[in-house]
Order: structure tokens, then sequence, then C-alpha cells
């Protein structure tokens, strides 16, 4: 009798796990494709079949770090942060506090105190990390690079703009770029560097940049991966930035494509995309067109989380910049004013589209005030 219920604990101990496993890749299957609200309680479920197990086991570690990163994804940092906490715990126990796994998960939390302005805290996280990851003997450094390239952004953030250029340079030059599959560090750092040449102006280097991250993303996955639909996005926002709008709205609705293709019209990826091609028929006058994308994209962000996700206020904002750009004030209003509220109770202040809502509003409802 003893030996049948050891037995059946056992078996229920691993209905379990595999109950766990199977919600945590649901769970990764729809993160993956960038539909984080989809993914969320596939999340949840797989945490909650693994909770009371011990910490430092690794189905719990697994599980807690999954809900982390659909948390993050969904902007709600406050809940990834108690999450990606568990599950730098849980590795530390089970790992090592020098080990890979347990520096990796640092980066996480440090990129969290950089978006909650907690910049002492998270610039010795990093520092933390990177002693750790620097020391792991590994075939492929790309979790070092990894660490080096999130201290790159946080020094961009603010306003190190040097140091950070040399620490992507350093990234580059660690991670691997063979084989192809683990060449997505070394893509990473060129795509940032990128980014950092547009904020130092250098749009030159910046489109020399992009241009070959395009390339490589090709070659790495094809053109009709959803990371060259990135790629190819970000280059058209450096073209519409300098006014070849024509050229960026085509391939704006190349990348809108692909995405609808790879990601589905509910993903975060693709409600993106079809922003930027409402926003640049805004830009060219369209108005027509844009107010049909816009609507569009307002309607589906609505469907997928709407105001518990940042993405509905942000297709409010360009919806509403629509309006205001085409002299229709009276439609423009009520959704600024919808869309800071929503900004509002979600608790993010310093979001920098909060931040280019309050701008618009400003400018195009009340600048006649100042």
């Amino acid at each position: 009798m003893k030996r049948f219920i050891i037995l059946t604990g056992v078996c229920l101990c691993l209905q379990i796990l595999a109950q766990g496993q199977n919600n945590r890749d649901s769970a990764k299957y729809y993160y993956d494709k960038s539909q984080y609200t989809k993914a969320l309680p596939f999340a949840q479920q797989s945490f909650d079949a693994v909770k009371d197990l011990n910490n430092d086991d690794t189905a719990y570690i697994d599980a807690s770090y999954t809900l982390a990163i659909v948390y993050g994804a969904l902007a709600r940092n406050d809940s990834a942060m108690v999450y990606y906490v568990k599950a730098c715990d849980g590795a530390k126990k089970q790992y090592g506090e020098r080990s890979q796994k347990y520096g990796r998960y640092l980066v996480d939390i440090a990129t969290l105190y950089t978006q909650s302005r907690n910049l002492p805290e998270a610039e010795r996280l990093y520092q933390k990390a990177i002693s750790i990851l620097k020391e792991i003997d590994v075939p492929y450094k790309n979790d070092y690079a990894f660490a080096l390239i999130q201290l790159a952004v946080f020094y961009s953030s603010i306003g190190n703009l040097n140091r950070a250029e040399e620490l992507y340079l350093t990234a580059g030059n660690v991670a691997p770029k063979e084989p192809l599959e683990k060449k997505t560090e070394y893509v990473l750092a060129l795509h940032e560097l990128g980014a950092l040449y547009e904020k130092m102006g250098d749009y030159r280097r910046q489109e020399t940049m992009q241009v070959q991250v395009l390339g490589m993303l090709k070659e790495m996955y094809g053109e009709q991966h959803s990371a060259y639909a990135s790629a190819l996005n970000n280059l058209a926002l450096l073209y519409q930035r300098n006014h070849n709008l024509e050229k960026a709205d085509s391939m704006f609705r190349i990348s809108l494509e692909i995405k609808r293709q790879a990601n589905g019209e509910n993903s975060a990826a693709y409600i993106m995309v079809l922003n930027n091609v409402g926003v640049i028929n805004t830009e060219m006058g369209r108005f027509e067109t844009a107010e049909k994308y816009l609507k569009e994209n307002v309607e589906i962000a609505y469907k997928n989380g709407g105001e518990e996700t940042l993405q509905y206020p942000f297709c409010l904002n360009s919806l509403a910049r629509m309006y205001a750009l085409s002299n229709r004030v009276e439609m423009a209003e009520p959704l600024f004013e919808k869309a800071l509220a929503i900004y509002n109770k979600l608790g993010v202040e310093r979001n920098a589209t909060r931040l280019k809502l309050l701008y618009n509003m400003a400018r195009m409802l009340y600048a006649d005030n100042f």
C-alpha cells in the first residue's frame, strides 16, 4: 500500500510537470509570434502547475522566467520583476552565483531597473552580470555579448553615447559571427549601433548598419521571417526620417505583409508596423488612407489587451494625431484624452510614448494658449 501511494504521488508529480511544460511551450509559441496577451494565460498556468515546488527546481525556474518575459513584453514591469527575481534566486541556488544562467537573469533584472529609472542599481547589476559572464568558459560568448549590449543601451539612455559606442563595438567583437545560428548577438550589436548613430545624428553610418543587418537577417532566415521584416521596418523608418516617404511606405507595406504571415494580425509586431503605415500616410497627406489603417489598428489593439497594454494608447495617439493634422480637432481631442487616461492608469508617467502624446496634445490642441 505504501509503495502504491508513493508511485501514485510520483505519477501525479510527473503529470503536473508535463502539464506545466505543455503550457510553457504554448506560452513561448505565442510569445515568439509577439502575441503576448495570448501567451500570458499559458505562462501563468505553467507557473501555477509548479509553484509548490522548491524554487531551485529547474521546472520552477523555467516557469518563473517564462512568466517574467511575458509580463515584461506587456510592459507590466512590477509583475515581471516579481518573477524575474524568483527565476534569478532559483538559478543562484541551483547553478551557483557564478553560473551562466544566473548572470543572464541578472541582465534582465537590470533592464527592468533601467526602465524604472533606478539607474544606480541597474548599472551595478549589469556590471555584476558582465563580471560573471565574461569568465564563463563556453565556445560561444552570446550571453556575455548580450550583457555588454544591454549595458550599452543603458549608457545610451543616460546620454553617455561614446561609452555606449565602445560597448557595442566590444560586443560585436565578442559575439560569434559563425555559424549562422549563433550570430544573433552580433546582429543585435550592429542593430543597436545603428540606433546609436541615429541619436548622434550620423544617419549615413546608421544606414550602413541597418543595410548590413538586413542582409545578415536575409542570409540567416530568408525574406519571409519576422526578424527580416523588423529590419525592413527599421530601415523604412530611416527613409521616413529623411523624407523619402514613398520608398518608406513601400517598405513598410512589405514588412507588414511578412508580419501578417509570420506573426498574425493579432501580434504586437503586426500592430506596430500597421501603425507605421498609417503614420506615413498621414505625413503624405493621404488622410483617408491613413484613417483606414489607423482605425483598423486601434480595433486590433483593443481586442488584444486593450487598456491593459501600452500599445492601445499608442495607437489611439496616432489616430488622434491624424485627425488633428487633417483639421478634425473635435475628433482628435477625446482620443488624446482617452490615451492619456490609460497611460496614467498604467502608471507609466515617464514612458516615452506618453511623453510624445503630451507633446502632440500641447502642439495640436493647446498651442494657442501659450
